[in-house]
């Protein structure tokens, strides 16, 4: 069974003060002589093998990246499971009549990674689906690869200096990449034969407009359900704190109005931290909602409000701000965020 990305993240701040910790291997990696600057994940070493965030590593080799939740073949409980892909395209020429260049995925579930070209008449050569050498894994909420599965998606040559604990990537000069002049060759043949006022034609979706029309219209059946999602949530989390005789939490509008910002935010940037570098109260201080006693909760790659709270019960974390006494009112937001790392976000606000 393919394994089903998701992951919890939960915070609780008293009087403003909130305890942080991470870890790294202190790895450095470079592409062509310049050094690599992770934002929020380092890379680290997992048995033997450097694992990294794929964006930074990707876009410092030039090569556009796009992350797709989408619902493959697997079913549990009568449910077809979320799987996800990392899609890298290196693009030579992009016009209304054709695209061409290059075309490389890692498939998190599967563990497999493709190269592929596309020529100037939207062509698809597919290439192989093969095991990559260093399984995915999930550090701090973060997807890491193999560095050298990710430099072989994009042609790149990446070697490992023990002495300085450095990985230094080398890129392929894109003229000499694969069947270069022959793309480009089919680019001059199709611009000679098309006519300078083209048929209008509906164009054939390629596999990921496919796949980003699924996503979309996924994304807009599961946000139809926000309000519901989040009520349920609240009465699933007042149904934990029944159970240990604790009073029931009671909405508050300014604290649903954070956790919308919030839960929005968090398909940006899964953390306690805003994208904007601030601490998640700022949210709660700008609804309008005073008071110094505050907790979060956040929840990323599950959709439906029972397997949020139940995952929030298993983490210890999570638990203790659900079951804190002095907590007195809640907020509560979901969202599904195209295009994001994790899909799916949940958001709890707690204050006393």
């Amino acid at each position: 069974m393919k394994k089903f990305l998701a992951t919890l993240l939960a915070a609780t701040m008293a009087l403003g003060v909130a305890p942080c910790a991470f870890a790294a291997d202190q790895i450095t990696v470079t592409v062509n002589g310049e050094k690599v600057n992770f934002k929020d994940q380092q890379p680290v070493n997992i048995d033997g093998r450097v694992m990294v965030p794929m964006r930074d590593v990707a876009e410092k080799m030039g090569w556009e990246v796009e992350w797709f939740t989408y619902y493959g073949d697997t079913l549990v409980d009568g449910l077809f499971q979320k799987e996800h892909s990392a899609i890298f395209t290196k693009m030579l020429v992009s016009t209304d009549r054709y695209m061409a260049g290059y075309h490389s995925s890692l498939n998190i579930e599967d563990k497999t990674k493709n190269k592929s070209i596309w020529g100037a008449t939207v062509n698809l050569v597919q290439g192989e689906d093969v095991p990559v050498s260093a399984p995915p894994q999930v550090v701090n909420d973060r997807t890491l690869v193999g560095i050298r599965d990710l430099a072989d998606c994009m042609y790149a040559d990446a070697q490992w200096d023990a002495k300085t604990r450095t990985v230094a990537i080398t890129t392929t000069p894109t003229e000499q990449l694969p069947k270069y002049n022959e793309i480009l060759a089919s680019v001059a043949e199709v611009e000679k034969q098309t006519p300078s006022k083209p048929q209008e034609t509906k164009p054939t979706p390629t596999i990921e407009e496919e796949q980003r029309q699924t996503a979309e219209k996924y994304a807009e059946e599961k946000n139809a359900k926000r309000d519901e999602i989040a009520e349920e949530v609240v009465r699933l989390t007042n149904k934990e704190r029944e159970k240990a005789g604790l009073n029931p939490l009671k909405m508050d509008d300014s604290l649903m109005k954070a956790a919308d910002v919030r839960v929005k935010e968090m398909g940006e940037s899964f953390s306690h931290t805003r994208p904007d570098g601030t601490k998640f109260t700022t949210a709660v201080e700008e609804a309008g909602f005073s008071g110094s006693y505050l907790g979060e909760n956040g929840s990323a790659g599950k959709s439906t409000a029972d397997y949020i709270v139940s995952s929030w019960m298993k983490s210890e974390g999570h638990q203790a701000n659900i079951m804190n006494p002095n907590f007195n009112y809640i907020g509560v937001a979901y969202n599904y965020n195209v295009g994001s790392e994790y899909g799916s976000y949940c958001v709890q606000i707690f204050a006393e």
